[in-house]
């Protein structure tokens, strides 16, 4: 991750004359990167300068993409965003598996956090939208959010079968 972090780092700070189309996926890439390392600073900024960009572009993919980061980076600080929602309606409107799996994920984990009681329908459309095209992290996150909603709501027997799966799917 951090080499791979280094060149996307490398990418953005030389790169200003590229097409804005190109910088906005380069500035998603790092973004991205960040969120799996929990890295706050790197995903907001990241996100927020491709966010920019991709709206000014009118690309709603992109948009999608970015706002799951930027809003997962504001669910770290204790923030229940309303990009989330943006995100997760600009991927249903574009049709983009990817994005609105994402999307329902980085949503659903933001209302784990902050609104517990909110989380398990978007969790699980996420779950299915990936489990559909093949995304095993985005789906074995999602269940395992599932696994600690359900213990949250006292069904521990239900809880654990989840969380199995999960870690089933992940060692697979």
């Amino acid at each position: 991750n951090n080499e791979g972090a280094a060149w996307l780092d490398d990418a953005i700070r030389y790169g200003e004359a590229v097409p804005a189309r190109l910088r906005a996926r380069v500035l998603l890439g790092r973004s991205y990167l960040a969120c799996t390392n929990l890295d706050i600073a790197a995903i907001a900024a990241s996100a927020e300068e491709g966010l920019r960009l991709a709206r000014h572009i009118g690309d709603d993919r992109l948009v999608a993409l970015l706002a799951a980061c930027l809003g997962t980076a504001r669910m770290l600080t204790g923030r229940l965003d309303p990009i989330l929602e943006e995100g997760v309606a600009l991927g249903r409107q574009v049709g983009d598996r990817f994005a609105l799996a994402f999307g329902l994920h980085a949503l659903g984990v933001a209302c784990m956090n902050l609104d517990p009681p909110r989380a398990r329908p978007y969790l699980e459309e996420s779950v299915a939208l990936a489990e559909e095209y093949g995304n095993r992290l985005v789906a074995n996150g999602s269940l395992a959010y599932i696994g600690w909603a359900l213990w949250y709501e006292g069904d521990l027997r239900q809880a654990r079968a989840v969380l199995e799966q999960a870690v089933q799917g992940a060692i697979e």
